[in-house]
């Protein structure tokens, strides 16, 4: 869910994303 990645910090996101795919 975006909502919960929205709280966390761009470069948690990036991570997050690079992860998922």
């Amino acid at each position: 869910m975006w909502t919960q990645m929205a709280t966390l910090k761009p470069r948690e996101i990036l991570r997050h994303k690079a992860i998922h795919n």
